[in-house]
């Protein structure tokens, strides 16, 4: 809690989007030297990239509604949320499934019209073929939306890793570990 005094001057913008970067008394204490007017500018500085400059454009899209993330879920129809959660569910069970089995991911030839797709893929569409539901779902989904592109399957193997991890931790606890 900082303690504000009557004549105290602090800047709102660096205020608000304070990351530590800056000691300036305009964000920590309060500027209280009347008599040093000129140390306001020099706090907003000339560099298009300073600090000043920054939190005043983080607060600006701060303040943008449509960049919210209320925002960003409200233009999405509760029918793109599900499909969107049964591709999601689709491909965690393919990444589960592959790491398991310690199965490689990708092959060389991992087209999405090929005749030999690539492990990932493979799983995926068997699960199309015996889910209508996951079928639709993942017709209906464009580009990356469909949850199948690399990048995707890296994420979700590394956070299953996270969780594998979490949950050994949490098994050993304080307890020592021995081979």
């Amino acid at each position: 809690m900082i303690k504000m005094r009557k004549n105290d001057v602090f800047c709102l913008p660096c205020y608000v989007c304070y990351k530590g970067i800056s000691n300036s008394a305009l964000v920590v204490t309060g500027f209280k030297s009347w008599n040093l007017k000129h140390k306001l500018n020099k706090h907003v500085g000339e560099k298009p990239n300073g600090h000043h400059k920054k939190c005043v454009k983080a607060c600006e899209d701060l303040m943008k509604k449509k960049q919210s993330i209320e925002f960003s879920y409200a233009k999405y129809s509760l029918k793109e949320a599900i499909d969107y959660l049964v591709r999601l569910k689709a491909s965690l069970e393919a990444v589960k499934y592959l790491v398991r089995g310690g199965l490689t991911f990708k092959t060389h030839n991992e087209g999405e019209n090929s005749i030999y797709k690539d492990h990932f893929l493979e799983f995926v569409e068997a699960l199309r073929r015996n889910n209508e539901k996951i079928d639709a779902a993942i017709t209906s989904g464009e580009g990356n939306c469909k949850m199948t592109s690399p990048v995707i399957q890296k994420e979700l193997a590394n956070a299953c890793a996270v969780e594998t991890i979490k949950k050994i931790v949490g098994e050993i606890g304080d307890g020592h570990y021995k081979c």
